[in-house]
């Protein structure tokens, strides 16, 4: 019944926004300030404060107190200290292992940075937090103001921080247009390391959590429109219910605007339809159900009637077709590019396309109130035949089938709270995936 509730929860919240959130997932990976990591890496590969104190150019004292206020923050005890020096325990090891991940990213981003003739800045030992993360908002933000508001600072200071980074690199960051910012390419090279390090302190401080027996950290992922319906929240019930103490931050939005918050660290999993190996070289996919598309139309459409009676998989004929106002895709996706295909293989112009959304709230509220038809995922369009609402017209599209999944950076190394995520989307497919095709292995 617990498991009802949280569905329907999910459900209506997912109905009543019409979208799903995104909210800004750095601010307890920036807790731990940028020198405390460097001071917490040298104590644990020196396996002393003194020597670290050395290492770091700082008192012995000063790396101690860092330390100590690195556990605080994350409330956890990372070394055992004894007179002999200090020994990690299995958090301190787990936190370790992802910022050195962490600053490998940094590096790499550096040697791109210096391939353009730059020298690289060695922003792990010379940088700021406030320009680490400032380049990062405003190349996500482009705007100073929307920059500063998601780092909770002023313009001024902000504006500041991001001048001294540029005198530190020796390039121009920015230039100003009538529309705001506009990055430099040396900004955006930079700015994909610093997301992709962010990300991996942040999983690092879950990390070392989990290391301690409590997962409570973060999901952030991307929601394709195939992805939204009873499948991911389904997944995401199972999740939350297992975990209690975790949070969900999801984004919704165009494939590309999910792919780049991939690259900048936004996110860390992109859900729904994968795309081709040669458009993904830089991700890994990992396939879960097949899916298709299906033509949809009100219950009690003049379609409907015609077709009732007859062979439920028989396609609609070429005039039939025509004579449609349809609710598409936008141009240039995946199933787009599949109906236009369809359509041509028929004989017909492009559609008469009255609606380009991919919302699926607003699809389904016009498909209840307009004798207009739409294209969507088969597994969606079987869901609102089983309300009794909607009816699907004819069969599957013809070529249409398409594999649904996850799409992650390559590389990436999932926490136990993200694993425990995966397992529960893949469990969802293989006790009936929503069209009912078969579930990957």
């Amino acid at each position: 019944m617990e498991t009802e509730k949280a569905q329907v929860a999910i459900d209506l919240w997912y109905i009543a926004r019409g979208c799903w959130i995104f909210i800004d997932p750095l601010s307890e990976a920036s807790d731990v300030k940028l020198g405390q990591l460097r001071i917490f890496l040298a104590v644990y590969e020196s396996r002393s404060t003194a020597k670290a104190a050395e290492l770091v150019h700082r008192t012995q004292s000063s790396v101690s107190s860092a330390i100590g206020a690195i556990e605080a923050g994350v409330n956890l005890k990372l070394f055992e200290r004894s007179t002999s020096g200090m020994a990690p325990n299995q958090a301190a090891t787990a936190l370790a292992r992802r910022v050195g991940v962490a600053v490998l990213h940094l590096r790499s981003a550096e040697t791109e940075f210096a391939s353009l003739g730059y020298q690289a800045p060695r922003l792990w030992e010379r940088a700021t937090d406030l320009q680490l993360r400032g380049l990062s908002a405003l190349a996500h933000h482009r705007s100073f103001l929307l920059a500063a508001r998601e780092l909770n600072c002023s313009e001024p200071s902000l504006h500041r921080a991001l001048s001294a980074l540029g005198q530190l690199t020796g390039c121009r960051l920015w230039s100003r247009t009538s529309r705001g910012v506009n990055p430099t390419q040396e900004t955006l090279i930079l700015a994909e390391g610093i997301g992709r390090y962010e990300s991996e302190v942040r999983l690092g401080l879950d990390a070392a959590r989990e290391a301690n027996g409590v997962v409570n950290g973060e999901l952030l992922i991307g929601a394709l429109p195939t992805a939204r319906h009873a499948w991911l929240p389904g997944a995401l019930t199972n999740t939350l219910r297992r975990h209690p103490g975790c949070r969900v931050f999801a984004m919704d939005g165009p494939y590309e605007e999910q792919l780049g918050a991939l690259h900048y660290g936004r996110i860390d999993l992109i859900i729904g339809a994968l795309r081709p190996s040669s458009a993904t070289r830089d991700l890994e996919q990992i396939p879960i159900f097949e899916d298709s598309l299906s033509i949809v139309a009100r219950r009690d459409h003049a379609l409907v009637r015609e077709l009732r009676g007859g062979n439920s998989n028989r396609q609609l004929s070429p005039p039939q077709l025509a004579s449609l106002g349809w609710l598409l895709p936008p141009p240039g996706t995946p199933p787009r590019q599949c109906f236009d295909t369809f359509l041509q293989a028929q004989g017909l112009p492009p559609a008469h396309c009255v609606l380009t959304c991919n919302s699926m709230v607003t699809i389904w509220s016009l498909l209840l109130t307009t004798d207009f038809a739409a294209v969507v995922p088969t597994s969606q369009a079987r869901s609102a035949l089983i309300s009794g609402r909607l009816n699907i017209l004819g069969g599957p599209i013809p070529s249409s089938r398409h594999t649904i999944g996850l799409a992650v950076r390559r590389g990436f190394v999932p926490t136990q709270l993200q694993q425990a995520f995966i397992h529960e989307l893949k469990a969802a497919a293989r006790h009936g995936p929503p069209d009912g095709s078969g579930a990957h292995a």
